[in-house]
């Protein structure tokens, strides 16, 4: 787990004494799902961004908004990439400002020409441009150059970005640079897991094992118990000589699995049952298995009565909870009881501290009544930062300041 530096408040934006007559670049997280209608289907990253947008205007120059949505090819010009589609709920959120969408650094720096102070720019999908994730650290770095044309001051408030590129890493070496409030929060709620009380529970879910295989092997070490389920059950039930039928597995991972089972088989528990269904669909009535193995034609898609009977269990005994990734194919109403079960069983438990996180997770409890501890808005960057000990885009801040 990340072990963050006991002066890292000493690099928050709240040591900038005076910001009014800054120019303020923010590195924002507004990558959010589209629907059907590439309309926002949750508000959750953009009201956690606009907090900082909100305090500071009234006292900067302007404000420059840096951001992405989604994984576009850089020049693409695919309209679901733009934020176009999210501009109208972003005002909304910022009632005493307009935010204004501009296609290009120029077109900003126009801006500034013929424009009085108090404005907020909103600079195109950052990942657009060519330099931002380029291979070439020399071009990433002249685009981050460019970038820092824009501001005075650099902001990182986007912990859920956290792979290193022009915008939240090469940036911060341009120019002083802070740590925003939305970030701060993610580092502090996540921190308190290295001294977590006991029991300490991980509920991990979701389809793939390779994403979080080091996250599964790091928070084993510190749990008492981690509870697995979700579609990568099946990988660590196979690898365990248990049939899971035409379950979702992956085969590369099998041996990983074993390695990782065999460490932690005290800690570990694996599904006792499961929902299944003979074909692959939403609309089947599922069935439930009558133990944690499977049949060649059986497809397994949620958790059993007995496994979340035992989570439950499980649940209820702690002191602390981790929960990322669901039980089952939540998105499916035939498939959803086993996350929603799990939920209901941390919300019951009011004694325990519960940090969920992850993008399907944190959808998933969206449309279920829920009130955690700490819920943070990052997926992959919430496993970066518990299962290792670097964390790039912060580190470059942290190692500025205490240089």
């Amino acid at each position: 787990m990340y072990k963050l530096h006991p002066d890292y408040l000493n690099r928050s934006y709240k040591k900038i004494s005076d910001l009014q007559s800054k120019r303020v670049i923010v590195r924002s997280c507004l990558n959010i799902t589209l629907n059907e209608n590439l309309k926002p289907s949750s508000l959750f990253r953009l009201k956690e961004s606009v907090k900082l947008l909100n305090e500071i205007s009234k006292n900067c120059r302007s404000i420059v908004i840096l951001a992405h949505l989604g994984r576009p090819e850089p020049g693409s010009t695919d309209s679901q990439f733009s934020f176009k589609n999210i501009l109208s709920e972003l005002n909304s959120l910022v009632p005493d400002n307009k935010i204004e969408l501009h296609d290009s650094v120029e077109s900003i720096l126009h801006g500034f020409a013929h424009q009085n102070g108090g404005n907020i720019y909103l600079l195109e999908n950052i990942r657009l441009f060519p330099g931002e994730e380029s291979a070439d650290s020399s071009e990433r770095k002249k685009f981050a150059k460019e970038l820092a044309q824009l501001g005075d001051v650099f902001i990182n408030d986007s912990f859920a970005d956290y792979r290193k590129s022009a915008s939240n890493y090469d940036i911060a070496r341009e120019m002083i640079s802070y740590i925003g409030p939305s970030f701060l929060n993610e580092i502090e709620g996540l921190s308190k897991l290295s001294n977590a009380a006991k029991p300490f529970t991980a509920v991990l879910g979701g389809a793939k094992l390779s994403e979080k295989i080091e996250l599964i092997s790091s928070i084993a070490s510190i749990a008492d118990t981690v509870l697995i389920g979700g579609a990568m059950a099946y990988t660590f039930l196979k690898a365990s000589g248990i049939e899971v039928g035409k379950s979702l597995v992956e085969e590369s991972k099998i041996e990983d699995a074993k390695r990782i089972f065999q460490k932690y088989r005290q800690k570990i528990i694996l599904p006792l049952d499961h929902k299944y269904l003979l074909n692959f669909s939403q609309f089947e009535e599922p069935i439930e298995s009558r133990d944690s193995s499977l049949n060649y034609n059986q497809i397994g898609i949620d958790i059993g009565p007995q496994t979340i009977k035992k989570f439950e269990q499980v649940i209820a005994d702690s002191k602390t909870v981790l929960w990322n990734g669901p039980m089952g194919i939540f998105e499916w109403p035939n498939a959803k009881e086993g996350t929603q079960k799990i939920v209901n069983a941390i919300n019951n438990n009011k004694d325990c501290y519960s940090v969920v996180g992850g993008g399907d997770t944190t959808a998933a409890s969206e449309n279920i009544s829920q009130e955690f501890s700490f819920l943070s808005t990052g997926g992959g960057a919430m496993l970066e930062f518990l299962s290792k000990n670097e964390f790039d885009i912060l580190d470059v801040i942290l190692n500025k300041a205490l240089d």
